[in-house]
């Protein structure tokens, strides 16, 4: 438990460090902490702004992609020299609409493709056009047959029912508030792990409050004294994260977990001793050179450099970036070079960036290059990105015109049938339904022990159902009647024994338990319903 405490100590502190989170005569530990938090503060607002645009407006990405330079060499013969190309994608979505469309074209060497997507609740929609023009690069579509015969469209749906979507679309309603809640938790809990870093760590360059992470290690004393000072308040502000789910609010099952996990957690953190701390970062197979975060009132800059070593591979990452905050705007600038190298396979990959975020709009542009080689392929390239975000307005996404007539319904292959019980999905050990005479069939065993029902076993073929205080089902294997009660019954898909199993019409059972019941095609699922 002690090692675990420690290792989730220096992950809250690697927080720190991530865009959006580490945002950030007085002392230098006084200033850092409130230019840090004011920095979170405001990000927090735009992501605020972001959020209630989601519930309402329509979202647009644009994306451009200029391929300056590409050259392959495969094993397979492949072979491509200062290859250049481009693409360009305009993506627009409507989540409260459960609406999106896509326009895109790309170039590289030989291929060109351009084409539409369109998403809605019955899936992703094709037009024929689109389909044709990526099948020219390759594309595999072999499951629709003559492309030259497609009709106007092709649907692949999602495998997602009307309950499905009514529970995505009352998480996402809820959305907004859980998540400006846990964000709310974070910065609090932000605050508390910066008061618990050692004041040694903190210190003054020119006019920039710094905090630089590397010096922990050098004196870990004082952050152990300061964890066990904080125990309480540390374990507290960390659950209370978990605890925003509503979920977790209604179950006392899991609040006595909670409390449980609360009275461990503050154990081990004052459990914890020198050496304990002192050897996990012993045993990290990562050195940190450089950890620093910089903060003015308004700006914030970041410089990470680590190595490591794990079997015959070595890895070097470092990253810097410098954020300035001004009255609707923050801008950023930043870098990134990640080397990766073992006997078999080396990675080189370099990226600047810079980008501005308003309180409706977002840009950000990136060149990248890199270059990755085993020993039988070499990839290299540099690429050039620009990315254009607004979340303005509502603007209504058109669709296309889709009925059975004009469009192809395609179904993925071997979908498994699936049994809904009040909108959540019946587990079957082993096999699990299947389709006989045009009736869905279940797992007697399986179905029985989710509905509630015991069941008695007559020799040498007969089964009986009893569920509270109904009369009893009373079914024969191979047999086309059933009873219930003193009623008799027919039915033509008898109850029947496939792999060891007994199998029995999920209509009989619902009928038994008075549920109603309903089919949905499309993601191959029998709805029960209590009546």
């Amino acid at each position: 438990m002690r090692r675990i405490v420690a290792g989730m100590i220096s992950i809250a502190l690697l927080i720190l460090s991530m865009p959006g989170m580490g945002l950030a005569e007085d002392a230098p530990k006084k200033v850092f902490i409130s230019n840090y938090l004011n920095y979170f503060s405001k990000s927090v607002e735009m992501q605020k702004s972001f959020q209630e645009a989601l519930q309402k407006n329509t979202i647009k990405l644009g994306i451009d992609e200029n391929i300056k330079e590409c050259n392959v060499d495969l094993a397979d013969g492949t072979h491509m020299s200062n290859v250049p190309g481009k693409a360009s994608c305009v993506l627009a979505f409507n989540l409260a609409d459960m609406k999106g469309s896509c326009d895109f074209k790309a170039q590289l060497s030989k291929y060109n493709v351009q084409g539409q997507v369109f998403v809605d609740k019955n899936g992703l929609i094709l037009p024929r056009e689109t389909v044709q023009s990526l099948a020219g690069t390759g594309a595999d579509f072999s499951e629709l047959g003559d492309l030259k015969q497609l009709p106007s469209y092709v649907i692949y749906p999602f495998n997602m029912g009307e309950q499905e979507l009514t529970a995505l679309n009352q998480a996402f309603s809820q959305s907004p508030a859980l998540q400006q809640k846990q964000l709310e938790d974070i910065q609090v809990l932000l605050e508390e792990v910066l008061n618990i870093i050692p004041d040694h760590c903190y210190s003054y360059s020119g006019s920039y409050a710094v905090l630089d992470l590397t010096q922990i290690a050098k004196d870990p004393q004082e952050l152990l004294d300061n964890l066990k000072s904080h125990s309480e308040s540390l374990t507290d502000k960390l659950l209370a994260l978990t605890m925003d789910n509503p979920s977790f609010k209604d179950n006392p099952d899991l609040q006595q977990s909670m409390t449980q996990a609360r009275t461990t957690m503050i154990a081990g953190i004052n459990s914890l001793t020198l050496s304990d701390l002192v050897n996990f970062l012993k045993e990290i197979p990562i050195s940190v050179t450089k950890f620093q975060i910089s903060t003015l009132a308004d700006s914030m800059q970041m410089a990470l450099d680590m190595t490591g070593s794990f079997g015959g591979d070595t890895l070097h990452f470092a990253m810097t970036s410098d954020d300035q905050m001004k009255a609707d705007a923050i801008t950023s600038s930043g870098t990134v070079d990640l080397s990766v190298h073992s006997p078999d396979f080396n990675l080189d990959f370099d990226m600047t960036g810079n980008g501005n975020t308003h309180a409706n709009s977002a840009t950000f542009k990136a060149a990248i290059s890199g270059k990755a080689n085993s020993k039988q392929d070499k990839i290299s390239g540099k690429v050039d990105l620009n990315f254009n975000m607004d979340w303005s307005k509502f603007n209504q996404i058109i669709m296309p015109d889709v009925n059975p007539g004009n469009s192809k319904r395609v179904l993925p292959k071997n979908m498994p049938l699936q049994i809904s019980l009040d909108g959540k999905q019946i587990a079957f050990r082993g096999p699990g339904p299947l389709t006989s005479n045009g009736r869905t069939m279940v797992p007697l065993r399986d179905i029985a022990a989710a509905l509630g029902c015991k069941i008695d076993w007559q020799e040498p073929d007969t089964i009986v159902l009893s569920h509270d205080n109904k009369d009893n089902l009373v079914l024969h294997i191979d047999s086309n009647t059933y009873t219930i009660g003193d009623q008799e019954y027919s039915t033509d898909s008898p109850p029947t024994l496939k792999f060891d199993r007994t199998y029995v019409p999920i209509g009989i059972i619902a009928q038994y338990l008075n549920l109603a019941v309903s089919w949905d095609e499309t993601i191959q699922t029998v709805y029960l319903h209590q009546m």
